[in-house]
């Protein structure tokens, strides 16, 4: 495998991977060619950033010498004791939770970044860039809204999580999960867009084309679809604090009272998925990988590592969310018995949605 000489510093050489011809491809995204020969260098760029950086352009020539992937791991790793003694001092847990949003935004500019100044073809890169900022910007709006940033909010699972287990128990949860693995995750899930990066070295990189057209359509109608599926549980809540201040629904309500009594979404999306929001959430990043594996004619990669994680924790965090609303809601059993957890359920697709059952209020019943 050769190599492009980025630049050297004092003593220390980096460099990225460099495709000569289109059969080198799949050798070069390799984990023991991208990645394993720049692991070592990690722990050097503290000690460069202390000791050779003396203006911006000392800065930014640091930058550009140094291996992408390894300064963007760089980048993860270094807020992470902040936010666990953030977390820890304050009692909020919720620090990495207001980064969601934001964090796989900034690493994805900082791969177009490196491209675009290291005089490779960023077109790829860019348009990633961009996809992933307009999957931010609705995210944060969506977390934003229901009140994710105003001071002292955090995550209701977080509390109902500490309440179950030992305080130091969940001091070492939050050390190595929440401050640390889940930032990294965020850092892994655009470890795709590094191996878009490299295969831009083939000759100048090939131009951006139609499949990579496609691939940002699909990634905008996926952004779309979350949009749609958050705004349906949005106006749905809306609708039950009315009903819970007048003892009735709106006159322009989409909701019977059977509806809003129950206490959560059975509509829309939500009568074919228990949480068509987090599947979206799931497969954007699915398709980001999937457009690695396509630029760099492999049926797989390690840089699906971070979606694997991704997927875990949501299962995690679904298992957990949903165990709270079935001692919450009486009716969330059944629910579950119908829809499928992020696919419609065979049952849901012939029924053509939640069959929910009769819900007796007043006396009466409503379906």
């Amino acid at each position: 495998m050769k190599y492009v000489d980025t630049s050297v510093l004092p003593g220390l050489l980096f460099t990225i991977p460099v495709i000569k011809n289109a059969t080198d491809v799949p050798d070069l995204v390799a984990w023991e060619h991208s990645v394993q020969p720049f692991l070592d260098w990690l722990l050097l760029i503290l000690g460069h950033l202390m000791n050779d950086v003396h203006s911006l352009q000392d800065l930014k020539f640091l930058y550009l010498s140094i291996n992408p992937f390894v300064s963007g791991l760089g980048m993860a790793l270094l807020p992470a004791p902040i936010f666990f003694l953030r977390s820890e001092l304050t009692g909020n847990y919720s620090v990495v939770d207001r980064l969601w949003s934001i964090l796989p935004v900034l690493f994805n500019a900082h791969f177009a970044l490196w491209s675009y100044w290291n005089a490779l073809n960023p077109g790829r890169n860019t348009a990633l860039f961009l996809c992933s900022v307009i999957w931010g910007i609705r995210l944060t709006y969506n977390f934003w809204r229901k009140g994710g940033y105003k001071p002292g909010e955090e995550d209701y699972r977080w509390a109902v999580l500490r309440a179950k287990i030992p305080r130091w128990v969940f001091s070492f949860f939050n050390l190595t999960f929440i401050s640390t693995f889940q930032v990294l995750v965020l850092y892994m899930i655009t470890a795709p867009a590094y191996v878009i990066l490299l295969t831009s070295t083939s000759v100048r990189g090939e131009p951006f084309g139609i499949v990579d057209a496609g691939f940002c359509a699909l990634l905008l109608g996926i952004v779309a679809f979350e949009y749609i599926a958050d705004q349906q549980q949005w106006d749905y809540h809306r609708a039950r604090q009315v009903y819970k201040k007048r003892s009735r629904p709106a006159l322009d309500s989409a909701y019977s009272p059977a509806d809003l009594d129950r206490g959560f979404l059975t509509k829309g999306l939500w009568a074919f998925s228990r949480h068509p929001n987090f599947l979206a959430e799931q497969s954007f990043w699915v398709v980001v990988y999937l457009w690695s594996c396509v630029v760099s004619r492999t049926t797989y990669n390690w840089s699906g590592a971070g979606v694997v994680a991704l997927l875990a924790i949501f299962q995690g965090s679904t298992t957990l969310t949903e165990a709270i609303s079935s001692e919450k809601y009486p009716e969330y059993q059944h629910y579950r018995t119908q829809v499928g957890r992020f696919f419609p359920s065979v049952w849901s697709v012939v029924r053509s949605g939640y069959d929910a059952p009769a819900v007796l209020r007043d006396g009466k019943k409503y379906k």
